[in-house]
Formats: structure tokens, sequence, C-alpha cells
């Protein structure tokens, strides 16, 4: 079965911190000199999300299930996520400079997964004439398998630092260098933008780069399992189960540093996803050994 449709939609009202005292540098001095920094929310954020989702769906037959999903979406908002400081706007006197790709926009996201019982042992293509121990031995396999392919999420770069004077060290963005391409002529992990296409804003001023407008590496993960299901009783059965995770040892590398300011680290994308078993590790196998009854 096949399936094709459009998915959209508009969020607006959408909550936003905002530091409404910071130092005017013409003045020398806050709005309200009373106070330091002032945080209101407010729910002044807005977002749109489209897509075009594709899907196919083989249900269990012969011994194959297989689903596929394939969607090519886009994601816009003009709020950063809610961590700390995270919606705060570079100037809160022009909104309109935030509205760009979300921190979660993936543009292509192709995810599959299928079962598969292995053609071996009685009544099967493969040793359909075999019984006792050598039946036991090779029937009732399964081959389980999850694929996700995907292109990488947005960022933001960084200044580093601030330009405006105005004691905002959070969320100030470089200029960008017109003509000069942000991906390196050869690049790698370690090299991902080029430092030559952002530059420090004049003093006084707020840079001209816009919200996650670079993206990270793209991400690829394929995990399978092999089970076994051998039944000693009508009431008891042992199940093998082995796991592998990442089992192309693929390496799904994090955004990369981009902190204009920080040139040593500028570009490189040093962590990868994950720290335990699951999701962006590299290659992992596990057993299981269970009995039901």
């Amino acid at each position: 079965m096949v399936q094709i449709a459009y998915v959209g939609n508009r969020g607006h009202k959408l909550r936003r911190d905002e530091n409404i005292n910071f130092l005017d540098p013409e003045l020398g001095m806050r709005p309200n000199p009373g106070f330091a920094d002032i945080s209101i929310e407010g729910n002044t954020g807005r977002s749109e999300y489209h897509a075009l989702q594709a899907s196919f769906t083989r249900r269990f037959a012969d011994g194959v299930a297989l689903n596929v999903n394939y969607t090519w979406g886009h994601a816009l908002d003009d709020v950063q996520d809610q961590t700390l400081y995270g919606g705060q706007p570079q100037d809160g006197d022009d909104l309109a400079a935030e509205w760009g790709n979300s921190s979660g926009d993936i543009r292509h996201n192709l995810v599959f997964n299928f079962i598969y019982d292995l053609p071996f042992g009685p009544d099967r293509r493969f040793g359909g004439a075999t019984s006792g121990l050598v039946a036991h031995l090779i029937g009732g396999w399964q081959l389980n398998g999850l694929g996700i392919i995907r292109t990488g999420t947005p960022f933001t770069v960084g200044l580093g630092g601030n330009s405006r004077g105005n004691n905002n060290f959070t969320n100030q963005r470089p200029d960008r260098v017109e003509g000069v391409s942000s991906r390196p002529e050869n690049r790698t992990i370690d090299n991902w933008l080029n430092h030559e296409a952002f530059a420090e804003p004049e003093p006084g001023t707020f840079g001209n780069l816009g919200r996650n407008t670079e993206y990270g590496p793209n991400f690829a993960q394929v995990d399978l399992s092999l089970m076994k299901n051998a039944t000693l009783a009508p009431s008891r059965t042992f199940q093998l189960r082995v796991e592998v995770f990442n089992v192309f040892n693929h390496p799904n590398f994090d955004n990369p540093m981009a902190q204009f300011r920080d040139e040593a680290s500028f570009g490189q994308a040093l962590n990868t996803f994950g720290r335990t078993i699951g999701l962006g590790t590299p290659r992992q196998v596990q057993f299981a050994l269970k009995y039901m009854f």
C-alpha cells in the first residue's frame, strides 16, 4: 500500500523570553537604571511547518513485512528551543530578523523497518524435509531491521561575544560575508565551516547573519536483530535474541562548534550522538535469552 500526504501547520503566540533592560550603548545606561536585567515572558513567537510524506507498507505475508516512510519537510520559526536564554532574540526591536529555519528542521528523513522469517526448517523453502535436531536448529529464525537516514539539523553561528555593546552575550551573531561560501572546499568533520564566510560586526551594531543558516552532518543508522523461538512444549518457549545497534558502525556526529570568536575550534564536529546503547552510538552487540511459560 502506498500513501502520499501533505502535512502543514502554523503556530502562533509561542512562548518567548526577552530581556527588556539591556544597556543602551548610545545613552550609556539601562532603560530602567534602577534595575539590572529584567526578563519577561511573552507569546510573540510563531512557527510554520510544511511537509510531503510518502509511505509504503507491505503487510506480513509469506514471511515478510516492510514499512518505508519518507518525509520532505521544512520547519521555520522565530524563537529558539526554550533552553536557558534560548528564546531570547538577538535584537528585541527586530523580531523579523529571528525568522528562519527551526532548530528541528530536517529536510529529508527516511525511516524503514522490516520483519523477515528466514525460509529454513520444516515446511519452508530450504530444509523443508528436515526433522529432529536439525529441524530445531535451522528453523524458527526471524530477522528484524530498523533504519534511519536523514539530513542534518540546522544550527546558528554565534558571535561568541557582544558587538552591540549592550551587555547581551547570548544569541549574538556575526556578519555574513557576501559571495563567500560557508562550506570549505575540502569539508571534513573537523573542518565543517569556512571561517572566512563570517565577519565581526561593526562596533555598536548587530550581526546580519540569520538564525539556523547552517546544517550539520547527516545521520544514518541501521539496527538488526536475529531472533529464534524454540517451542519445548505447548506452553513453554525459549527465545534467543541477538541485537546489533549501528550494524555498519557508521559514525554520526553532532553539530560543529560554531562560535565565531573561538577560531581554534570553529567548525569542528567533535562530539558524536549518544552515550549509551541506542541511537547514534558506535556498533554494539547484545545477546538475550528468554524463557516463556
